[in-house]
């Protein structure tokens, strides 16, 4: 069975995550975890980790990396060259959102993007 994403689908559009949220992210990581969470679509950690096409062993070391810090287990980072591909399979900006607030962007700035780019 092939899957069908949802970006291919007619109307879909990564959406912008709430300002205030991303306020509350200590970190980059946190801006991934963010990101799915605030998924437009559920998955399980298999399938996500299916979807972007990585062991499900390091996506759950990445999500559960607090836990396993916190009794000196190995974590595993998140790869940097799959972000693109998280934000439009869980379907929001949020890491994207998360460099602009860092940086000291207006993220109205991503929306002037969008447009340019339609």
């Amino acid at each position: 069975m092939q899957y069908m994403w949802p970006m291919m689908s007619e109307g879909y559009e990564l959406k912008h995550v709430d300002e205030h949220l991303l306020k509350q992210c200590k970190d980059y990581d946190a801006a991934i975890e963010l990101c799915i969470q605030e998924s437009q679509i559920k998955y399980t950690q298999a399938h996500l980790a299916d979807l972007l096409q990585i062991q499900s062993a390091q996506l759950s070391k990445f999500l559960n990396r607090k836990e396993l810090k916190r009794n000196h287990k190995k974590t595993a980072n998140f790869p940097t060259n799959k972000i693109p591909l998280l934000m439009e399979i869980c379907g929001n900006y949020a890491p994207l959102q998360y460099q602009i607030l860092v940086l000291g962007f207006r993220q109205d700035m991503l929306k002037e993007l969008e447009k340019l780019a339609a």
